[in-house]
């Protein structure tokens, strides 16, 4: 007969092992889908790939691969589900929440992008969906309501996991200001730590569901070693196999839908490690899942008619992709569309507005749609020339490929790259510092979006022009086109 300190032994290493969970598992993941549920080719291919049935049927796969195993497989979600194509626009995100919920995602992390319809509608979706959505370091100031997200989840039994959300710090600049008042980000990693602090020792693997982008996850990794896995988003980083910062596996999966991440996991020995790691490509010799198909063909029945509207006929496309760090014809002609409809001395408006080509040929309203996603208006600013300078400036100074770039109509200026803006004229005439102008922009830029702290408290005036129907109007007037940008922005070398 057993003693009764065997007895205990016995039964306390029962109980541990019950805790510390050893097993497989698989973590599948996608991020930044940005509403891209048709198939696409990416610009410079003729290929198909992408499309959210498609990513299903290759999710789908690896289930049914897993549970024929006894393999847990886990699909997360790295935030900006929304906002980029017309599915995003015209339902204003629950076209995607609904594939989302089709595919039986398992967690998602809040975006930035989940913000750009307003607290209100964010808060919709996240009620519409079927599974948690995370963020730890999205808090209320004072009475605000909270969004109703939850900051971690613990899961699995063998073994257990502790996922938690973090999202962008960068979120109070890369959408209007309107959509995050009363939040606060918090900073990611301190905010983590309380969390494994508290509530790390009740699971055998720690992973980060991250919308920071890859740099900031490996700055999130150096400040918080205790996690095993960080699953990224935000900077559409396309990672092959996995990035480690000390112990910490980084993964990321590009962005809309073009791969699908695998990551196979083992919890052994009380050490986590991936035993196999790979990016399926989502192509067009995949299957549609019929179950996701058949969510998004129900909102393309009802967007097709107006989507598919032709407005203009063009021989020249119009590029956005330079438009974060040059002058570009697409930029141009918004530019000139808002001087224009705002009767304003000159308008300059960010580069990271514009989000997709108008290709040459037949211009749709969906075209015009994509390219411009966010329902931005035209506002006017009554400005000094030396705030217009100070404008320019930080322009110039500001990292290009951060969306701030200034594209301009009425304007001309060269940039000194790092330094400031130089031979700034406004219609042919040399700036004038202490003169005022009435500048058009859009409510983003306008509200102080992309950095722009010099507008913020300048009392805007709202034309209630919405930017792209602005835009769908011009083009069906037969606008001619600008092939070429018109050389209002000098670079200096």
């Amino acid at each position: 007969m057993p003693s009764k300190l065997t007895v205990f032994l016995m039964a306390a290493l029962t109980a541990f092992a019950a805790f510390a969970g050893e097993g497989d598992f698989t973590i599948l993941h996608f991020n930044d889908l940005h509403s891209h549920l048709d198939p696409f080719s990416p610009r410079g291919s003729d290929a198909e790939v992408g499309g959210a049935a498609r990513l299903a049927s290759a999710i789908n796969a690896v289930r049914d691969e897993n549970a024929a195993a006894g393999i847990p497989t886990y699909l997360l979600m790295a935030g900006d589900a929304i906002t980029g194509t017309t599915y995003s626009i015209a339902t204003h995100g629950e076209a995607t929440f609904a594939v989302l919920n089709a595919m039986g995602v398992y967690a998602m992390v809040l975006g930035n992008h989940e913000f750009d319809y307003g607290q209100n509608n964010m808060a919709e979706l996240i009620d519409m969906a079927e599974f948690p959505v995370l963020s730890a370091n999205v808090v209320s100031e004072g009475s605000h309501p909270m969004p109703p997200v939850v900051p971690y989840i613990t899961f699995g039994d063998d073994p257990r996991l502790l996922l938690i959300g973090l999202t962008t710090e960068e979120t109070k600049f890369s959408t209007h200001p309107k959509n995050v008042k009363g939040l606060v980000f918090e900073n990611p990693a301190e905010v983590a730590k309380e969390i494994i602090n508290d509530h790390g020792g009740e699971a055998d693997v720690i992973v980060g569901l991250t919308h920071l982008g890859f740099y900031a996850d490996r700055k999130l990794a150096e400040g918080v070693p205790d996690f095993d896995i960080i699953v990224g988003g935000h900077s559409h980083t396309e990672i092959d196999e996995p990035e480690y910062t000390g112990d910490t596996a980084i993964i990321q999966a590009y962005k809309y839908g073009e791969y699908l991440g695998r990551a196979d996991c083992r919890f052994e020995n009380g050490e986590f490690e991936i035993v196999n790691y790979e990016l399926i490509p989502i192509t067009a010799e995949l299957p549609d899942d019929p179950t996701v198909a058949e969510v998004v063909a129900v909102y393309q029945k009802d967007l097709e008619a107006e989507f598919k509207k032709v407005v203009a006929n063009t021989t020249v496309e119009l590029s956005y992709e330079a438009g974060r760090s040059q002058e570009t014809n697409f930029g141009d002609l918004l530019a000139d569309v808002m001087k224009e409809v705002s009767g304003a001395d000159a308008a300059v408006t960010n580069g990271g507005g514009m989000r997709a080509n108008i290709p040459a040929g037949e211009v749709t309203v969906g075209d015009i749609l994509t390219a411009l996603p966010f329902n931005n208006t035209v506002v006017t600013l009554e400005m000094s020339g030396a705030t217009l300078q100070e404008a320019l400036d930080y322009c110039a100074k500001d990292e290009f490929g951060g969306g701030g770039f200034l594209q301009v109509s009425g304007l001309s200026y060269t940039v000194v790259p790092g330094k400031s803006a130089e031979d700034v004229s406004v219609n042919g005439a040399p700036l004038d510092t202490g003169k005022t102008y009435k500048i058009a922009t859009n409510d983003f830029v306008a509200a102080g979006g992309d950095g722009y702290a010099m507008f913020a408290n300048i009392e805007p005036y709202d034309t209630g022009v919405v930017l792209y129907e602005a835009v769908v109007s011009t083009l069906a007037d037969g606008r001619e086109l600008p092939a070429e940008p018109a050389g209002r922005i000098t670079i200096k070398q």
